[in-house]
């Protein structure tokens, strides 16, 4: 397999600039997701990676080698696109026999390695049929055995899953992950589902809406330490108000609805904080972090509010709690389900609260 190395990358239709100055590193074997809005150039990056387009700007290495003049035929890249593409009038055991042809491998060579594949992708009853006769999950396996059979140097994925239905979904993205483990592939996988990314991804690179890299990590790091609130709400659901930091004798105070909840000193000396005295900043809280307050919580780390809508989601529930004018969304245990219209008391484990500049939005 090889490294990836994106430097300096950008690349313009015409006026429209899509990437600008990219750096960009995926290690030797590594799964890396991209993750992003529709239309931020995720799936751009990979057709530069394979060769399909060139850049305006930068180079693209492999293994430290430059390959930006190379063409596609010499990357050893395989692609598998979100349409999940057959040759139409080819069974799928053509369909995936036609690289091999192309490198003109002996029938009987191709066909064990063929079935091998099948084997690993669980498609081998499916060889004889034609892509008319198989499901768009079906299609999609074809589609990845082919690109597997390429001997490719490093393997991409744009949007692979999106057509599927939620239980093909989560059973093709486990082989997805089981076939990295197996193969040690160099992967970059491109999606907008931020469950999926964080699922696949050994690491995760986010992009804006304008194709700007905000930040690149492990996905429990980036989801528990976001540096902005772009990302912070790009990853899962984050709660977020606009506060005054106060401070008197007793500690520091953050006014979130009509109460104040009254800060951990070990927040308070979080570094860069006390900067903040007296002036606007952006708290966040994640709902997973916000609790049915248990009888004697004290007051100053309470919240009150009035519950609106409920959402039964089996294992849990998600309740949106009106609090003052703001509206929050906590994740609750579903044998505790509050009752629409009752007053609820809260309480938020201030180690969870995240902080962010009110006017850059990046995080303090």
């Amino acid at each position: 397999m090889v490294s990836v190395t994106l430097a300096g990358l950008s690349k313009a239709y015409e006026s429209t600039e899509v990437l600008k100055g990219l750096d960009l590193h995926v290690e030797d074997g590594e799964l890396l997701a991209l993750l992003g809005p529709s239309g931020c150039g995720k799936s751009t990056i990979l057709r530069l990676v394979a060769g399909l387009e060139a850049p305006t700007e930068g180079r693209i290495l492999f293994d430290g080698e430059d390959v930006t003049e190379v063409p596609t035929r010499d990357r050893h890249v395989a692609m598998v696109q979100q349409d999940g593409t057959l040759y139409s009038h080819l069974t799928a055991q053509e369909n995936i026999r036609f690289p091999l042809a192309v490198r003109k491998v002996p029938k009987p060579e191709g066909d064990r390695e063929i079935e091998a594949g099948a084997t690993h992708l669980g498609i081998r009853a499916l060889l004889g049929k034609m892509p008319a006769e198989l499901s768009a999950g079906h299609r999609h396996s074809v589609a990845t055995a082919r690109a597997l059979i390429q001997e490719s140097r490093v393997l991409l994925m744009d949007e692979p899953l999106a057509s599927l239905d939620a239980k093909i979904r989560e059973r093709t993205r486990l082989e997805i992950v089981r076939l990295h483990r197996e193969l040690g592939s160099t992967m970059m996988y491109v999606t907008n589902d931020e469950r999926e990314a964080m699922a696949l991804g050994n690491r995760l690179a986010v992009f804006d809406e304008v194709g700007n890299l905000r930040q690149v990590g492990p996905p429990q790091e980036i989801y528990n330490r976001p540096r902005s609130l772009f990302v912070a709400e790009f990853l899962g659901y984050m709660n977020h108000a606009t506060v005054r930091l106060e401070r008197d004798d007793e500690g520091w105070w953050l006014p979130i609805g009509n109460d104040r909840l009254l800060l951990d000193s070990a927040i308070a000396a979080r570094p860069g904080l006390d900067r903040y005295q007296g002036k606007e900043l952006v708290v966040g809280i994640r709902p997973e972090h916000i609790v049915v307050a248990t009888p004697g919580t004290r007051f100053a780390l309470c919240l009150h509010g009035t519950v609106g809508r409920v959402e039964d989601a089996g294992s849990f529930a998600n309740a949106w709690v009106t609090v003052g004018t703001l509206g929050l969304k906590a994740r609750l245990p579903a044998d505790r389900l509050p009752v629409r219209g009752n007053l609820i008391e809260l309480t938020v484990d201030p180690l969870h609260f995240h902080f962010f500049d009110a006017d850059t939005a990046e995080a303090i």
